[in-house]
């Protein structure tokens, strides 16, 4: 799998703000010379965040970490094989996992 340049915001992201009724909370990214620089910013979609939309945004919050997990899974089973089906079968979702977040599938 080719390198590509990283287009998503740099720094660990994480949770910033509480899911109190009809206040928005925002997924930071801690960035060299700056404070908390946004990713993005989310609104409840009622008046109270439902169970769905907190668990929607811990994904999201956390996607940056997967993504690394994916590629760090992906280049252990790739240095010593794959040899089995099944790490095949795992290289080729790995692969369409990484290009779906990457914008190119």
């Amino acid at each position: 799998m080719p390198k590509t340049q990283t287009k998503h915001t740099q720094g660990d992201w994480r949770i910033d703000g509480q899911f109190d009724a009809e206040t928005s909370v925002m997924i930071v990214a801690d960035y060299p010379d700056f404070d908390d620089l946004i990713v993005v910013e989310i609104e409840p979609q009622l008046e109270n965040w439902s169970e769905q939309e907190i668990t929607n945004i811990r994904l999201m919050a956390a996607a940056k970490k997967l993504l690394e997990a994916v590629k760090f899974c992906r280049s252990v089973i790739n240095a010593n094989g794959p040899f089995e089906m099944s790490e095949k079968l795992a290289i080729t979702v790995a692969d369409a996992a990484i290009a779906l977040a990457e914008g190119r599938a």
